[in-house]
């Protein structure tokens, strides 16, 4: 249920196109308004869906791959998370999800959801800024930051492999 919530969170919060394969002027303009946006990254009204946005930025931006197409890869990326990782792609979703789960097992964030809804300032495309940084809840977005960098730096070391996306659950 969980994979579930973060999907759809992920897809609405997506309403703008990312690139296939290059980060383009146009994405570049989305990330700096967003950027932009952390002023009143407090505001609940102005975070929602904004840490899986940045997820997706994140991707996006060092990765140059469309975040999307992470979304049903595999056996843990997207919905699902069981069986044995299909690839080291794969294996980078089991391990974020891990990491997810340790912050919200370790009680630094004040929600569960806050995982998926909280927000974090980078320094550039994965790099994060310190618990110091922030006026409250610094050791959850920084935590956070760090979940979603390691990822974004473990699927570019990795090879993507287009038979693995929306791969059926049923064979994980």
């Amino acid at each position: 249920m969980q994979r579930v919530t973060v999907v759809l969170i992920f897809v609405i919060g997506c309403t703008f196109s990312f690139p296939s394969r290059t980060v383009d002027q146009e994405t570049e303009k989305r990330v700096k308004t967003l950027s932009s946006v952390q002023a009143n990254q407090d505001s609940p009204i102005v975070s929602s869906s904004r840490s899986l946005i940045q997820f997706g930025l994140m991707i996006a931006c060092h990765v140059g791959r469309n975040p999307l197409e992470y979304v049903g890869y595999g056996c843990y990326c997207g919905i699902g998370g069981e069986g044995v990782p299909k690839d080291q792609t794969d294996r980078c979703c089991q391990q974020h999800d891990q990491c997810y789960n340790s912050v919200i097992a370790s009680g630094v964030c004040p929600l569960d959801i806050a995982v998926y809804l909280m927000p974090y300032k980078r320094k550039n495309c994965y790099e994060c800024e310190t618990a110091s940084y922030y006026w409250f809840y610094g050791e959850c977005r920084e935590t956070l930051c760090k979940c979603d960098s390691e990822a974004v730096q473990c699927f570019k070391r990795s090879k993507f492999n287009p038979a693995l996306i929306l791969y059926p659950q049923d064979k994980c």
